[in-house]
C-alpha cells in the first residue's frame, strides 16, 4: 500500500562549486495544517560546496548572515544548515533554501508544476555562478571546522 508514503520530486542543476535543487512534494489532506491550502509544497535549495566563494562567509546556521541578504530566494532565506562528514570535523557544504508556503503563496500550494519556481531557481544558479566576494565581507571570512551537534 503506497498511501503511507509521501511523494517527492527533485530537479538538480550544478553550477560553479554549488548545486541548486528544486523540491516538490505533495502532502496528504490529513497532513495539511494550513487552513485550506492545496497539497503541493515547493522548495528551492542551494548546496554551497567548500570551494565556492560564498562558503567561508557562512560559518553558522544563522539566517542573519550578511551574504544571505542578497541571495535571490523567494521571500528570502528561511533555511540554513551545514552538512558535516561522519566525524563532525569537516563541513562539505552549506545548504541554504526557501519555501513557497508563505502568506499569499496559496497559488504555489495548488500548482503541480510552477514556472515561477523554476525561473527563481535559474536566477539563483546565475547568481551563484557569478558570485564575487564583496570587499566589505573579506574580513568576515571564516571556515567552520567543528560540528556543534545541532546540524
Amino acid at each position: 500500500m503506497t498511501n503511507d508514503f509521501s511523494k517527492r520530486e527533485e530537479w538538480h542543476r550544478m553550477c560553479k562549486d554549488a548545486r541548486v535543487v528544486i523540491r516538490h512534494m505533495e502532502i496528504s489532506s490529513d497532513m495539511d495544517l494550513c487552513d485550506g491550502r492545496g497539497p503541493h509544497r515547493w522548495y528551492v535549495y542551494a548546496y554551497v560546496y567548500n570551494l565556492h566563494h560564498l562558503f567561508p562567509l557562512l560559518p553558522t546556521d544563522s539566517l542573519r548572515q550578511l551574504p544571505l541578504r542578497d541571495m535571490p530566494l523567494h521571500c528570502g532565506v528561511c533555511f540554513v544548515t551545514h552538512h558535516w562528514d561522519s566525524t563532525g570535523e569537516t563541513c562539505g557544504c552549506v545548504q541554504v533554501g526557501c519555501d513557497y508556503n508563505h502568506l499569499w503563496d496559496e497559488k504555489f500550494t495548488r500548482a503541480e508544476h510552477s514556472k515561477e519556481v523554476f525561473s527563481d531557481a535559474r536566477i539563483l544558479v546565475d547568481w551563484l555562478d557569478n558570485y564575487e566576494i564583496p570587499p566589505q565581507t573579506l574580513e568576515q571570512r571564516y571556515t567552520p571546522t567543528t560540528s556543534t551537534g545541532n546540524e
